[in-house]
């Protein structure tokens, strides 16, 4: 009777799956789709409009753009959906590396690049959730192990301050993995720049923690000191090892024939060669031109607040910036006030 007996090689099942750390890098790389899912597209972005900075286009589909701009009750909840739903898969996808890393038979030493990678990107969830929301939910740790009979979707809110407590527990404990300052291979570095944590992202990250618990709503100003220290320690490994360097010129930070630097501490990239609406290429880089010129093929989904751009202080920044002319179908250059297509 044992003919019955499945043996499925062709299959990852639990009695197979996660034994080595390498076994682990599979649960990574999932935890980094949903990082670029995050990134793929501007739908997650649109809070952002909620700044002084930015805006949007009138009409086509960005209604939910502008209500967000003028802190309306939005008919299009695309931008709210979106973005939250993002942040809990990443903090799903980094719980199951971690629970899984917890149950497997192997030396946590050797499980560090992994577990790093899964603690930094749950806390830089959290991180946007707090700062978006306030109280939110935070997700059960536990994935393998769930009681499904006894599970519930009724988790209550965590208060503001638990959850930044929460974050910077899960940044030491990125810290403690010892990441490396610098990744070489192609699958964590391109170009010279990490598309791994490094010790530097999450030194970075803790830094930001700090300033924001030193701030509204929490005002623990002797949190300034603790981020100064951290990010001195960023600063220092520039300094005596080289692990960053700047850009010499401003104006190369967003230009996009400088995608790959030194300067960059964490970057998504994409293969834009898939070319697809997919998690696997972002179509950031395109929606934020103008759609309206044929070399362009953007959206124009976020353009600058004019009283900001106005009141933005003259001089090399602003000129990085912002664009003073137009480039035209036909090849010309013209002022912006000039156009007369709207």
């Amino acid at each position: 009777s044992d003919f019955l007996t499945e043996d499925p090689k062709g299959q990852l099942t639990t009695e197979t799956l996660f034994k080595t750390s390498a076994d682990l890098d599979k649960a990574v790389y999932n935890l980094y789709s949903f990082v670029q899912g995050f990134q793929c597209n501007s739908n997650p972005m649109i809070v952002q409009t909620m700044g002084d900075d930015v805006t949007s286009t009138t009409g086509s589909n960005k209604a939910a753009y502008l209500a967000a701009d003028a802190f309306q009750s939005p008919t299009d909840l695309k931008g709210v959906n979106d973005l939250w739903s993002f942040y809990y898969n990443l903090i799903k996808a980094s719980n199951f590396v971690i629970d899984v890393a917890n149950n497997m038979k192997v030396d946590k030493s050797e499980l560090s690049e992994q577990l790093g990678q899964a603690y930094f990107w749950r806390a830089y969830a959290y991180y946007g959730l707090v700062r978006t929301w306030g109280p939110v939910p935070m997700s059960p740790e536990t994935v393998l192990n769930v009681d499904t009979k006894n599970n519930t979707d009724d988790i209550p809110t965590s208060s503001v301050e638990d959850i930044y407590n929460y974050i910077v527990k899960d940044l030491k404990a990125a810290e403690e993995c010892n990441l490396p300052e610098k990744y070489s291979g192609a699958n964590k570095s391109v170009g010279g720049a990490n598309i791994y944590v490094s010790s530097q992202a999450v030194k970075s990250a803790l830094t930001a923690v700090y300033m924001s618990m030193a701030g509204y709503p929490l005002n623990k100003t002797e949190y300034y000191a603790l981020a100064a220290d951290k990010a001195k320690e960023v600063i220092d490994a520039v300094n005596a090892r080289g692990i960053q360097s700047l850009l010499p010129d401003w104006n190369d930070v967003y230009n996009y024939g400088n995608n790959y630097s030194s300067e960059c501490i964490l970057g998504i990239y994409y293969n834009p060669n898939y070319g697809s609406w997919g998690w696997d290429d972002s179509t950031l880089s395109s929606c934020h031109v103008l759609q309206y010129y044929d070399t362009w093929q953007g959206w124009g989904d976020f353009i600058p607040e004019r009283y900001f751009w106005l009141n933005y202080p003259a001089g090399p920044r602003k000129d990085a910036v912002y664009c003073k002319t137009l480039p035209t179908k036909s090849g010309n250059n013209v002022d912006w006030w000039a156009t007369t297509d709207g």
